[in-house]
């Protein structure tokens, strides 16, 4: 990563990491050697940042110092260990139509049988009515 790229920000969070990065590369000849001659990104370095926060975060909230943040990003690029984060893409397979038909057959309701309907019938007609009484 050059000085260039970090300059080169759109979104205000990853302007804020990067004029910081930039200030302290002025006065750390260390740190600027080692983002110029690692292969990550400012992206990843938010990537990290957030993890980061995340593991404080209590009940999905998590209030972090500006300070720290600088910290963890000055971090990200000095130590070797932190590799850049691939998100890999979730594809989801093509569906053929044997699976299509397949699924269908397996979700498909079964048809009821009309046996349960002719009983129910059944038992209609056998029930006695006042009518067949004999009083």
């Amino acid at each position: 990563m050059t000085i260039e790229q970090l300059r080169k920000q759109d979104k205000k969070h990853a302007q804020a990491i990067a004029n910081y990065l930039i200030k302290r590369i002025e006065t750390d000849q260390c740190l600027k050697e080692k983002i110029e001659a690692t292969n990550k990104t400012l992206k990843g370095c938010i990537d990290y940042c957030k993890t980061e926060a995340r593991k404080q975060a209590e009940d999905g909230c998590a209030m972090i110092p500006d300070d720290e943040v600088y910290e963890w990003a000055v971090h990200y690029f000095l130590e070797d260990s932190i590799k850049e984060s691939a998100k890999k893409k979730s594809v989801t397979p093509a569906t053929t139509d044997e699976d299509i038909k397949k699924y269908n057959k397996q979700s498909s309701p079964k048809p009821k049988k009309e046996t349960v309907k002719k009983n129910a019938k059944e038992k209609l007609v056998e029930q006695l009515t006042l009518f067949d009484l004999d009083f």
